[in-house]
């Protein structure tokens, strides 16, 4: 009996981990075709496309995905950049470096490609440096 009451709390945990994993999948999903999406629209309407990318960073903001947050904001920065907000751009090249050195998941690529863009950004003319408050 004892063995049939520990397999069934065994299979009962299982199930709910498998359905927790479910869910966090599919929010994952939910965030990369926001981020698609953006990405598709972002020459004809960059507003717009910058609107989807904080969409995008909020889903992984509210399921605790640091990973995510970090993507997104580094979208936000690479966004930022392209419409001449350079300002913007350095904050949210920041903000994912912090999230992405607080995430559980090692992503040394997205690591090198922020530290680029904050350098680029931080060795830029003196129009980018004077909007950014650093001359």
């Amino acid at each position: 009996m004892l063995k049939q009451i520990t397999y069934s709390f065994s299979v009962f945990a299982l199930l709910i981990v498998s359905n927790q994993a479910l869910i966090a999948q599919k929010h994952r999903y939910l965030f990369e075709d926001k981020l698609d999406e953006a990405n598709e629209i972002f020459i004809d309407d960059p507003r717009r496309a910058i609107a989807i990318t904080v969409e995008a960073r909020d889903i992984g903001e509210e399921f605790d995905d640091l990973w995510a947050v970090a993507i997104g904001l580094s979208n936000l920065g690479y966004f930022s950049y392209e419409i001449g907000d350079y300002r913007a751009s350095y904050l949210n090249y920041l903000k994912a470096l912090d999230a992405l050195k607080a995430s559980d998941t090692v992503d040394l690529s997205n690591q090198i490609v922020i530290l680029n863009e904050l350098s680029r950004i931080q060795s830029g003319d003196k129009v980018w440096k004077r909007s950014l408050g650093i001359v």
